[in-house]
């Protein structure tokens, strides 16, 4: 069975291939994953939202995001989520 750490790292990566018109679609996932998983899919995890639509205009912009945000948060979805939007 998928845990939540799997299952957060493979919703990361469908996001990050979501096309910005998409983005009500990855909100209803993370609310979706958050019900199933009982975390608080906020703060950060918005961001990720933010560096997927950021990417489509401006890659290097968006890795720049990324690696600040793994500053502040050193957590494993920052280090998951930047190998995968690299």
């Amino acid at each position: 069975a998928e845990d939540s750490t799997q299952a957060m790292s493979r919703l990361l990566y469908s996001i990050c291939l979501l096309e910005t018109d998409s983005l009500p679609q990855a909100e209803a996932l993370l609310n979706m994953l958050s019900r199933d998983t009982g975390h608080t899919l906020q703060g950060p995890t918005w961001w990720y939202l933010a560096v997927a639509q950021e990417r489509q205009a401006n890659p290097e912009s968006a890795q720049q995001s990324l690696e600040h945000l793994s500053t502040l948060n050193e957590g494993i979805w920052s280090t998951q989520a930047i190998g995968l939007i690299k």
